[in-house]
């Protein structure tokens, strides 16, 4: 929603790592938008490729950094959990705790889990 606050939404740069159909893996210009309608897939030109409601969301998830490099400050992945099935995506301008962070923040206003 164009009219919301910045505080009230969440809208970051996303690489698509698997789990959404249709949708290609790596794709570059994808964004993701948290708001008060949901989590939205989009491109960077703000077309909107699919929508989930927070009562469709079962679960959004920013697991911890994998391998070696146990940092916070690497590229951030969110997981989105469905009664249908998961999805991830990398989300590099953030490390893992901004993003938890940004995330918990939103859930704990619109969540519905």
């Amino acid at each position: 929603p164009p009219h919301e606050p910045e505080e009230d939404q969440l809208r970051v740069s996303a690489l698509h790592l698997g789990g959404v159909a249709n949708l290609p893996i790596n794709e570059d210009g994808l964004d993701i938008r948290l708001s008060s309608e949901g989590l939205d897939i989009m491109h960077s030109d703000d077309a909107i490729i699919g929508r989930l409601s927070w009562s469709e969301i079962d679960d959004l998830e920013v697991p911890p950094p994998r391998g070696l490099r146990r940092s916070s400050r690497g590229r951030a992945k969110l997981t989105v959990r469905t009664q249908h099935g998961d999805a991830t995506f990398e989300i590099p301008a953030f490390s893992t705790d901004e993003l938890r962070d940004r995330i918990d923040t939103l859930i704990d206003r619109y969540g519905s889990f």
